[in-house]
């Protein structure tokens, strides 16, 4: 998209500046030489700020392109009011070039201006003349808009493309919920510019490794996509699910105040995590233990969250497993 814009931008940088040259020969060359060297000299600033990426290089850029259109307009409308205007016709073809990667934006422009060279072109010219520069800005408004939507289409595709690529980045390809990068980035994000309660819920499926080890691991991570799509079905929409790695998993709750609510959504939770196992070398009972951390009363950001959630989920583990704990200083 970049190799796009700066070819376009130097394409357009020599129709602009032959659409000028080509009316030299008519009266008031003095002002058609000075506008066509500031129009280049300005055009060339704008694209090297671009360049750059300065903060307020694209609105200087609008600014020289504003001012360019209106010159465009003052000759072709008034200083020229017995020959058809061209320079309009050609920027308007042009400008599409120099913004490829804001579409929307030049369409208005483009659409604003064309009413303004229409109207101008008929208050100020001969009915012959304005009839063909009203033919003609119409005509080139579809045409510049023809490849503004091309540039939409193509900015489209790249937006689809780099969503596409941040959700294979951030989702644990087994289970197809939140990988640990994915779902840590969200809790920190919520915890950085949020300031309602929330609740973080750190799961972990007992003796996972001798259920693993015992039934092989096509069977374990069957375990590890089930547990996730209980996880899913069992929390609201809003909740954020996802899997720390090996059978860690953890579920964020932003906006969760209500302790009693909680304590029964996780209670429901540890019977349908609670499953027996049937093979060839005897009866294995599956389980979970969980450990719950309150946003802000037991900590206000990601790495003190994670280890009060931490240290209530070794809790339960001490104290049989199957079950969960949510966090207190007494622990």
């Amino acid at each position: 998209m970049v190799n796009v814009t700066i070819i376009g931008s130097l394409i357009g940088l020599v129709l602009l500046i032959s659409s000028f040259v080509t009316t030299l020969s008519s009266t008031n060359k003095s002002s058609y030489l000075i506008l066509t060297l500031t129009a280049s000299s300005l055009l060339i600033y704008s694209k090297l700020l671009l360049k750059k990426e300065k903060a307020h290089s694209q609105y200087l850029t609008y600014l020289f392109y504003t001012i360019i259109f209106f010159f465009s307009i003052y000759t072709g409308c008034f200083l020229h009011k017995n020959v058809t205007a061209t320079s309009f016709c050609v920027f308007m073809v042009v400008m599409p070039l120099f913004f490829i990667n804001r579409p929307i934006t030049v369409n208005i422009f483009q659409a604003i201006s064309t009413v303004l060279f229409c109207y101008f072109s008929m208050k100020n010219k001969p009915s012959y003349y304005y009839n063909i520069d009203i033919l003609n800005g119409i005509s080139f408004f579809f045409v510049g808009s023809a490849v503004n939507f091309h540039s939409l289409s193509l900015k489209l595709r790249d937006i689809s493309i780099q969503g596409h690529l941040k959700s294979q980045r951030d989702t644990d390809a087994l289970t197809q919920i939140y990988n640990r990068g994915g779902i840590e980035q969200i809790i920190r994000d919520y915890l950085a510019f949020q300031k309602t309660p929330a609740a973080m819920v750190l799961l972990d499926i007992d003796n996972f490794k001798t259920i693993n080890d015992t039934f092989g691991h096509e069977s374990g991570d069957a375990l590890l996509i089930e547990t996730a799509n209980i996880l899913q079905s069992h929390f609201r929409k809003e909740d954020y699910v996802g899997r720390l790695g090996g059978d860690e998993f953890v579920v964020f709750l932003p906006g969760f105040v209500n302790p009693d609510s909680l304590s029964n959504k996780l209670g429901n939770l540890v019977q349908i995590l609670n499953r027996t196992l049937i093979g060839d070398s005897g009866t294995y009972s599956i389980s979970a233990s969980i450990g719950v951390a309150l946003y802000p009363k037991d900590a206000d950001n990601y790495d003190e969250l994670y280890k009060r959630a931490d240290e209530a989920m070794y809790k339960i583990k001490k104290s049989g497993k199957s079950g969960f704990v949510i966090y207190d200083k007494a622990l």
